[in-house]
């Protein structure tokens, strides 16, 4: 290599070095051109070339701050449309907005995002004088390495929960890390045997699971777990959890004799116009005293609560009212 060669790959080089400071390196550039008269505008000002691992590797710069890059190695995406190569062991900023990037073969466009580590690339451009950016308008991709595709995994399932727990029926919830089926698998021996266990399901693909279990038996313990299937077939299966039905609530026909045997004033209901009443709490209160409430705890009052007390008192007897006669209800 003579001086003339060297001296134009240590001027290259340090060009590479200095793009982050652009108008520097492209004025040593310029300089270099101005002190040879007999250039031709269109004459590549700087270039320094190598082959290695049977790649070529090619710098070059023209007067206009066009500039050719072959056998550049990707390095990464750094942000957008912007990424990185190494080219003589440096590495160089290249702004791919607006260029076209394509296989060597079969000329196909390809995506920036599809370059993995270690692509070789054969890049035209113009170098960016404020920024020292390459600003690409063709990228080739001679090569591309391959990356295996990331095997597909289950679904993760998370924060497996009960609600609306009742006598007969509850509620099992759960979330997903990506759209999955749901289904529930559910009984009262431990270990659950999901052969034999009941079930209930949705198909729809969803992250957040919610089924309703029925037909249970109050105040019994039982024992859940969830499953989700994910689009591409894989099924992942929750660890068991339990949870205990609510006994079974206090309900009854509310009937003239159930009210007769609420017939002192600690348990005192009344029957005022098919309306059943307890008005315990209110009998030390009466205006009347607490008598004329006692002496008629258990009974109909109808004919002497209309008599003597007017409309305006209908809002305070709601406050103790039970239910009608005939009516089955749930009593504390």
């Amino acid at each position: 290599m003579t001086n003339i060669h060297k001296l134009k790959n240590l001027l290259l080089i340090l060009v590479v070095v200095l793009l982050a400071s652009a108008p520097l390196g492209v004025a040593l550039a310029r300089d270099n051109d101005e002190g040879n008269g007999n250039r031709e505008d269109n004459e590549e000002e700087l270039e320094s070339s190598e082959r290695s691992n049977n790649v070529e590797k090619k710098f070059s710069i023209e007067k206009e701050g066009n500039t050719k890059i072959e056998g550049a190695t990707f390095q990464s995406i750094s942000s957008g449309n912007v990424f990185t190569v190494k080219i003589f062991g440096l590495n160089a900023m290249i702004d791919s907005t607006g260029a076209t990037i394509k296989t060597s073969r079969g000329n196909v466009t390809v995506s920036l995002a599809s370059l993995s580590s270690g692509a070789i690339l054969d890049i035209k451009g113009r170098i960016n004088p404020d920024t020292g950016v390459v600003m690409a308008k063709t990228i080739k991709v001679i090569s591309n390495p391959t990356v295996p595709p990331i095997p597909p995994i289950p679904p993760t399932i998370s924060l497996v929960n009960m609600t609306n727990i009742a006598s007969t029926s509850a509620t099992v919830n759960w979330s997903t890390n990506e759209n999955s089926t749901s289904k529930a698998y559910y009984g009262t021996t431990t270990p659950l045997n999901l052969a034999t266990a009941q079930t209930v399901g949705n198909l729809a693909m969803v992250t957040g699971h919610s089924l309703g279990l029925t037909g249970l038996i109050a105040s019994t313990t039982y024992f859940v777990v969830v499953e989700s299937t994910n689009t591409v077939n894989l099924t992942s299966t929750s660890s068991q959890i339990s949870f205990t039905t609510n006994a079974v609530p206090n309900q009854t026909t509310l009937t003239t004799s159930l009210v007769a045997q609420h017939n002192v004033q600690d348990n005192c209901w009344l029957v005022i116009d098919d309306g059943v009443y307890d008005v315990t709490d209110f009998i030390p209160s009466h205006p009347g005293g607490v008598n004329a409430i006692v002496s008629r705890c258990g009974t109909d009052a109808s004919t002497i609560f209309d008599n003597i007390h007017s409309p305006e008192v209908d809002a305070l007897l709601a406050t103790f009212f039970l239910g009608n006669l005939g009516q089955v209800v749930t009593l504390p």
